[in-house]
Formats: structure tokens, sequence, C-alpha cells
């Protein structure tokens, strides 16, 4: 008998074809952990992708069900997770979408921190944008431009690897609405649904997994980890890659955004939700949506206002002048802004020591080899400042005895704080000492070897 507790995996899918539908699948399969149940439910699938389905659950009875609306009806996203619900048996609920995959450990590691916080309802980490599938598929054309760019990581909160209460991470979302997780990294303890409900029905596509998130943000403690687990495939036959097709993909977020808004004020109302933050943010959110004319007309004029207000700074105000103000406003802005958040264990550093400066936003992947590289050139101490980091920079940081690491309380645009940023890092630590500022992904020889050699990393980061 297994002792773990049962994971009651769940896929919808609606004409799902073949190779990202079996991915998925396999995905599940490939799990290090083995106590789960797979239910695959069905949206009303014309396609092969029925047949698939079934195949898998001749196949493994044990371990995978077929599931589908009566009169096998196509009833939308949420109705359809709902009903992978209504027939899970596990304690824990996890989510995949046909096109996308879990990495093999991400039950293995999801379900004991779950069991380790039990006041927790959720836990979620962060999901890689996954666009470099399409780098050997010819056939996709939509989103090449973004699959040169490379993959990314969702931004799903500020702070992570802890236990973050009610209402903290719902405030984001209003201040952000790109501040949430993926469904497919979600972990959601059963009783969760048993108390709250499932997905609303009447969010069919968009926005479904916002309104669910928001029903759990408002009442339950969430764990919020900076580990990554999924890949959220981008693809031109998804949901938005179909409405970027056909060219209504901007009205469709902001009319999906405005139903969601919507939505969320009438469930305050109806579960007598008096948080004052939150209507506070909710009202602000709506007010564009609701007095758009008035909007409008405020924008414009403040726009107007800042064009002439900068028209007549350049015809009275000198050149040097205005980039002296400029720098000096632009100084007194970053460094309220900034906090020491990590200081070295040891202390031995000489005047004739190097000091190596670095400004890094989001450097995770580069940071480990970074830090290693210098430490072995004899560099005692880096001055590592995190602007606005959403990803692991600031944990991995915190593993190394040579580093000083000061954080922004916001992200600043790289390449016009640039030389605020520089000017301040070498004024508080160089004292006279040599120094040089890099980037992330560079490591370089010259000049502490005496050499010109310079070994870049084989990509290179947009620090901006």
């Amino acid at each position: 008998m297994n002792n773990k507790p049962l994971v009651s995996c769940i896929i919808i899918f609606f004409n799902a074809g073949e190779k990202f539908f079996v991915e998925a699948i396999e995905s599940i399969f490939a799990q290090t952990y083995d106590h789960w149940e797979l239910l695959l439910s069905d949206d009303g699938s014309t396609d092969e992708s029925t047949e698939i389905a079934l195949r898998y659950t001749q196949q493994y009875p044990e371990k995978v069900h077929y599931l589908e609306h009566e009169g096998h009806q196509n009833r939308g996203m949420s109705a359809t997770r709902n009903l992978g619900i209504r027939h899970a048996r596990g304690e824990y609920i996890a989510f995949l979408d046909a096109d996308d995959i879990w990495l093999p450990h991400k039950l293995e590691q999801q379900v004991p921190i779950l069991e380790s916080h039990p006041e927790a309802a959720m836990l979620y980490g962060r999901t890689q944008y996954w666009f470099s599938w399409m780098k050997n598929n010819p056939t996709s054309s939509t989103l090449k431009s973004d699959a040169i760019k490379g993959d990314y990581m969702t931004i799903t909160s500020i702070e992570f690897d802890k236990v973050i209460n009610p209402p903290n991470q719902i405030l984001l979302l209003l201040k952000n609405p790109n501040i949430y997780p993926c469904t497919c990294s979600l972990l959601i303890r059963k009783q969760v649904f048993e108390t709250l409900g499932g997905f609303e029905e009447t969010f069919q596509g968009a926005n479904e997994d916002m309104v669910l998130n928001s029903k759990i943000f408002l009442k339950f403690p969430v764990y919020v980890s900076s580990e990554c687990w999924d890949r959220y495939r981008r693809h031109e036959d998804s949901y938005w890659g179909n409405l970027s097709k056909q060219g209504i993909l901007s009205e469709a977020v902001r009319a999906g955004r405005l139903k969601y808004l919507n939505w969320l004020e009438q469930y305050l109302l109806s579960q007598n939700i008096q948080s004052g933050q939150v209507w506070l943010l909710l009202q602000k959110a709506l007010w564009p949506h609701r007095h758009p004319i008035i909007y409008g007309f405020i924008k414009q004029r403040v726009k107007e206002t800042k064009d002439f207000t900068q028209k007549l700074g350049q015809a009275i105000i000198p050149v040097w002048a205005r980039t002296f103000l400029a720098n000096f406003i632009r100084g007194v802005v970053f460094r309220s802004s900034i906090k020491i958040i990590i200081t070295p264990k040891k202390n031995n550093y000489s005047l004739n020591n190097w000091v190596v400066f670095c400004i890094v936003s989001n450097g995770e992947s580069y940071l480990s080899e970074f830090i290693e590289h210098y430490h072995n050139k004899g560099i005692q101490e880096i001055i590592l400042l995190d602007n606005g980091s959403t990803d692991r920079t600031a944990s991995i940081a915190s593993q190394y005895d040579c580093l000083t690491v000061l954080q922004t309380k916001t992200s600043f645009k790289y390449s016009i704080y640039k030389s605020v940023m520089e000017k301040y890092l070498i004024q508080r630590f160089s004292l006279n000492r040599p120094h040089i500022c890099v980037e992330i992904n560079e490591l370089l020889n010259f000049p502490f070897q005496g050499d010109n050699d310079s070994l870049p990393l084989s990509k290179s980061r947009n620090l901006e």
C-alpha cells in the first residue's frame, strides 16, 4: 500500500491533436513521484485527441481515466476542469493543459512542501514561458520573433519560498495583472474546492484561472516558491495565439480584464469581504473601464501638460542644467530605493584588491558561473546590485561568502539609470581601490591576469 498522498492530475483538452497532447501525458508518466491518477477531461473534441485519451485509459486503467460532458458537449475550460475535480480521488489536485508539460520532479518536490505547511491551501512556483520548442519546428511562424528572444520565467510574486497570507497576492494581481501563477504550476488541496467551489463556469476561456486564484487568495494562505516545475508552451494555435492571428488580441485582453474585475466586485459583495485595500485597488482598476471618456480626457491632458513642460524646460533651461537636474533627481530616487540584503561573511579586503561591480536583473542563469569565475581570479569583493529581480538571483547570491548584495525596491530602466547606479556603487564601495563594472554575462581575464582575453558566455541577457 502506498502511504504517499494521492495527487489527482487533471488534463483538459479540446481538439488537442497528437504531438502536444501526448507530450503532456508523457510528462505526467515521467514524474518521479509515483502516487498519482490522471483524469483526461474531454471538452467535446472532434479530432484524434479523444481516441488518444481512450487509448491511454485502456492501456493504464488503474492510473488513467477518461471523462466527458453529457452528450460529448463543448462547455469551456472551467466546466471541463470542474468535471475533473468532481471525479478526483486525490488529496491534492494539479492541472496541466494539453499543450504544456511538467518537469519530472514537480510532484516529488511540491507534495512535501504542502505537507510541511498545512496552513497553506495552495502551492505554486514560477513557470517557464517555452518558446525554444519551436526552433526545430519550421511550420510555426507567428511566434518566431519571440522564439528568437528565448525562454523566460513568469513573474508570480515579489516574495518567494514562504507562506503568504491573504489578501497580499490578490493585491499584487490588482496592481499588475501579469503577476499571477500559471495553472500548470498549481498544487491545491482538494478540500479547498469543497469549501470555495470550483472554477466559475461563466468563464469559458480567458481569465478562468484568475477567478479561481482570487477566490483562494482572498480566503487562504498560499505557499509561493521560487522553483520552476513546468513549461507553458507558446504557439500560434493556442487560445491566445488564435486571438492574435485574428487581430483581436488587445480587445479580448481588455474585455477579459473587465469581465474579471466585474466578477470580483460581485464576489466581494456576495462574500461580505470588507478589506479596504482590496476594494480600493479594485475601484482603481475599474475606473478606466467605467469612465473611459473622462479617463481618456485626463490622460490626454496629462500628456499635453508633460509635453508642454518638457518643451518649456528645453527653451529656458540650458542643456547642462537639464542634464544635471535629471541626474540629481534620478540619484535621489535611486538612493531612496536601495537596501543592503546580504553582507560578506568574512572581510579581509585590502586597498590593493580589485572590486567587481555588477548590476543585474533576473540573472540566476548566469550568477553561479559569474561568481565562481571572479572568485577563481582572486577577486575577494564582488558588489552585486539586484535591480528588481523576480527570480532566484538574491537566493543564489546568499550562498557565497564574497558578495555584498544590494537590492532596489523597484526595477529601474537600465539604459536610463546605468550611470547613476554605477556612480553610486563606486562612491560607496571602491574607496580609491581599483574597480571594474561588468555585465552578468561577462567573464573577463583582463586586467586580473595581465592579458587581453575576454571569455563571454555563449548567451547574452537584455538587462533592460
